[in-house]
């Protein structure tokens, strides 16, 4: 759950950033 709920905001970061 963790390690998805991460995936999921890094997903959203690489949208904002890049």
């Amino acid at each position: 759950m963790c390690n998805a709920f991460f995936t999921k905001l890094c997903e959203l970061l690489k949208s904002f950033c890049g």
